[in-house]
């Protein structure tokens, strides 16, 4: 892994939004190029929240979709089953063209364009039945992780769920090709984005006052491609 020239935190942000800034406002675009991922990852998400509520584990009230892009988990898995669901994603773009796709339906009740580093709930508190958390920690450096986390905590409600899917880093020859290494943590060559492994995200939510309901692998996931894990967080009692 080669060292990266960026120096500082915000090097890092700017860097990212650079890079989300450039792509369009389409599926293809916000999926990294990677298509064929779409419908395995919304096929176990819609499948794992119909679980999760048959057997009482989750309200299907009031839902936020963060890092929402163009509001593709909203379209294809929230509304399907919540009652509000809001939005947060830092792109402009991304924002006008998630207003566009789901302007017909009355879930959806609002839109926050805020970075997650900056996002503070509106200083909700126990608000939401589901927090959903999908390809975003990624973008977060360590300090606005954890803090982002805590705020997680408090926006939720006492027995509601978050939903978190990543992919997570495992260190081979060839995603030493892909990834750069700066005072040892890893980043994406290609969008900067912080590749951590499984157990450092398991660390992060328990530490954090969560417990972990649930830990799997997306099923029928792309071969070659990092691992997606799914991770379902309750409030620890």
């Amino acid at each position: 892994m080669e060292s990266t020239p960026l120096s500082t935190k915000q090097d890092y942000y700017n860097k990212r939004k650079d890079h989300w800034s450039s792509k369009e406002a389409t599926l293809a675009a916000v999926l990294g190029g990677y298509s064929d991922t779409h419908l395995p990852d919304v096929k176990c998400s819609n499948e794992l929240l119909s679980g999760l509520i048959q057997t009482n584990n989750l309200i299907p009230g009031r839902a936020l979709d963060c890092a929402a892009g163009i509001g593709r988990v909203t379209q294809y898995v929230l509304v399907n089953f919540f009652k509000e669901i809001e939005l947060v994603e830092q792109e402009e773009k991304f924002v006008n063209k998630a207003k566009e796709l789901l302007s017909s339906n009355p879930k959806v009740i609002g839109y926050y364009n805020k970075p997650l580093e900056q996002f503070d709930f509106n200083n909700k508190t126990n608000y939401y039945d589901l927090i959903w958390i999908q390809w975003c920690l990624e973008n977060l450096e360590d300090d606005d992780l954890d803090s982002f986390i805590k705020k997680c905590y408090n926006a939720l409600n006492d027995n509601g769920i978050i939903i978190v899917k990543e992919n997570i880093l495992i260190e081979d020859d060839e995603s030493e090709d892909n990834n750069i290494k700066d005072n040892n943590k890893v980043y994406s060559k290609e969008d900067i984005s912080r590749q951590r492994e499984d157990s450092s995200y398991i660390e992060l939510f328990t530490k954090n006052g969560f417990s972990l309901f649930r830990h799997f692998p997306n099923p029928n996931w792309p071969d070659g491609l990092m691992p997606l894990i799914i991770y379902v967080l309750k409030k620890k009692k």
